[in-house]
């Protein structure tokens, strides 16, 4: 009667580790990504790539509850726009990455967690980074930093090239 109860045992243990993911199981389900601006108050709103269709909305700082997934075996791509009076728009793109424990299949959820159960519940992908800080830039101003650019003269346009000054001429 033993050797019967520890035969069913060891076959549902082994049973459920066949029709499960390691994603799945580990990290599985929807994810939050949260969306932080400076200033702090802004409109948030997040569409789907694929669809086109608005699925999330808030106001910074925003935790919003996304899919990982757009189907079988695709991850989610999602445009996140960033909106608040007085300031220029801001837009980033939040796009789910390959989970590594989806590779944890390889000891614990089998070849069905690889090919069915993980791809099918989204849990093979992950959202890396979780968290994205917007800082917004006034509207009247402008957001370009200085930055130096070597450039070679013959590489210039005409009139690049007849604004040209040189270096002692410059420090008089």
């Amino acid at each position: 009667m033993k050797t019967i109860a520890k035969c069913l045992t060891t076959t549902s243990l082994i049973g459920t580790l066949l029709i499960t993911g390691c994603a799945s199981i580990i990290d599985g389900g929807t994810k939050t990504v949260t969306i932080k601006s400076t200033p702090t108050g802004a409109k948030v709103t997040v569409v789907n790539e694929k669809t086109k269709e608005a699925v999330a909305s808030g106001v910074t700082p925003a935790a919003l509850v996304l899919k990982r997934d757009n189907g079988f075996f695709q991850n989610a791509s999602y445009r996140v726009s960033i909106e608040k009076d007085g300031h220029k728009p801001y837009e980033l793109l939040v796009q789910s990455t390959l989970n590594g424990w989806y590779f944890g299949n390889l000891l614990f959820g089998g070849l069905i967690g690889m090919i069915i159960v993980d791809p099918a519940t989204g849990a093979m992908w992950t959202f890396q980074p979780s968290e994205y800080n917007a800082t917004l830039v006034t509207a009247g101003s402008t957001s370009i930093k200085p930055e130096l650019r070597i450039l070679l003269k013959e590489d210039l346009t005409s009139e690049q090239s007849a604004q040209l000054v040189p270096l002692a001429a410059a420090q008089r």
